[in-house]
């Protein structure tokens, strides 16, 4: 939310150089921002030098909710929050989307089968 705060008081930023009425700034940036996070985490996996960053992430012995909040600091900052230029709001949304479900995702909760198919597609 800092480096948000800062591209904003910069004007930095695509939506910081382009304006557009509200809630649309906030609403396509949280879209971009979970596109890009998708983007990131394909690029981490498949790319050697942002694997050695990533694979921390992958170092748990038991694969449980906590694994979804361990990332390397760098992972964090690879996340083009400057380039977008996205609102403090925006940025605060999204982080609480993705951290929500990140601690879903790599929970060891064990959901009833129909569930756990429904959510898969």
């Amino acid at each position: 939310m800092a480096l948000a705060a800062m591209a904003a008081a910069q004007g930095w930023g695509l939506f910081n150089r382009f304006p557009l009425p509200q809630p649309w700034p906030w609403v396509l940036s949280v879209v971009a921002l979970v596109f890009l996070i998708y983007l990131q985490h394909v690029m981490v996996h498949a790319l050697p030098l942002l694997w050695r960053l990533h694979r921390m992430h992958h170092a748990d012995l038991e694969y449980d909710v906590t694994t979804g909040a361990r990332f390397h600091p760098l992972e964090i900052l690879l996340s083009l929050i400057l380039a977008l230029g996205p609102p403090v709001v925006a940025v605060l949304a999204f982080e609480v989307i993705l951290n929500g479900m990140a601690m879903f995702n790599h929970s060891n909760l064990k959901l009833p089968l129909a569930l756990d198919r429904l959510l898969r597609l």
